[in-house]
């Protein structure tokens, strides 16, 4: 057990796991414990764990009996976790030498925050930045709730879960859920919570492949025994809603939120907003075909 409890959820991943497992070990921080929840990987993840642990024992090495899916295997990697704070670390992506050191000392200077992360650079797969890509990590000191949430929607990536966290915060959330984009219904759950504290440093480096994977390829990792909903940007903005209608917050607060998530998503989110009329068009035109018919009976 450490300061700082890694979780690390992987499933065939040796591919890149070797340089994610390197770089975490290569902290300048290094009061921390991994815990690799392998969800049954069939290539050769788990020799390379395997060897990284013979070496440190600062890793340990947990095999999951059946598969869990992504979702279930990143909260049992929370779930089993010890430690002041806590940390999900990806099977692909790259830490900065100082990331843990930066982002812990940011988020115990923060004590109003739930979470520390830092700026984010985009990687190939051969680890060479992407150049400049639109996108800046979610940072929301000193925000009210509807901003907080605000700052969410005014994106179309995130990655904010991969932060330092405070434990006793996560737990007060319903953790990942195992639907399309719970990981993003999941900052949301965060920050209704607390803010996100953000080190300006880019020292987090996500691996963004040069074709994204389908909506159908994103829930088949976060739960493979689910189908998508036949609208699923429509049910992921029902789920957010949801998600702050059963918070904590008063009734005023409640409304302000989703008041300002719904005039973020179509003022400044053209992506969702896009997604969401194609997938409720046939409202769009018996809304339109009524009025017409109002108009001609008048």
């Amino acid at each position: 057990m450490g300061t700082v409890a890694i979780g690390m959820p992987v499933y065939n991943g040796a591919k890149y796991i070797q340089s994610t497992l390197q770089s975490l070990l290569n902290q300048t921080f290094s009061d921390f414990s991994i815990l690799i929840c392998d969800d049954g990987s069939t290539d050769g993840t788990l020799d390379i764990c395997h060897a990284f642990a013979a070496k440190d024992k600062r890793i340990k090495i947990i095999n999951n009996e059946t598969r869990l899916g992504g979702a279930r295997n990143f909260n049992k990697s929370f779930a089993l976790s010890e430690g002041e704070f806590f940390m999900w670390a990806s099977q692909d992506d790259i830490f900065h030498p100082d990331y843990i050191a930066k982002c812990l000392k940011k988020l115990k200077e923060s004590p109003d925050c739930i979470l520390a992360l830092s700026e984010i650079d985009f990687i190939d797969e051969y680890g060479n930045s992407r150049g400049a890509v639109d996108y800046s990590n979610i940072g929301t000191e000193g925000m009210p709730v509807e901003m907080r949430i605000r700052e969410v929607f005014r994106r179309v990536g995130w990655w904010a879960i991969y932060g330092i966290i405070r434990p006793e915060m996560l737990r007060k959330t319903k953790m990942y859920r195992s639907e399309f984009a719970g990981d993003v219904v999941l900052i949301v759950d965060m920050l209704l919570q607390g803010n996100m504290a953000k080190v300006e440093e880019p020292l987090f480096f996500y691996r963004l492949p040069l074709n994204p994977g389908t909506v159908e390829q994103n829930l088949q990792s976060i739960d493979h025994t689910k189908k998508l909903p036949d609208k699923p940007y429509t049910a992921f903005l029902q789920s957010v809603i949801r998600c702050i209608a059963e918070s904590d917050h008063s009734i005023e607060e409640k409304l302000k939120t989703i008041n300002v998530l719904i005039w973020t998503i179509a003022n400044e989110n053209g992506f969702i907003n896009e997604k969401l009329i194609y997938e409720n068009m046939s409202d769009y035109i018996s809304l339109a075909l009524g009025k017409n018919l109002c108009l001609m009976n008048s």
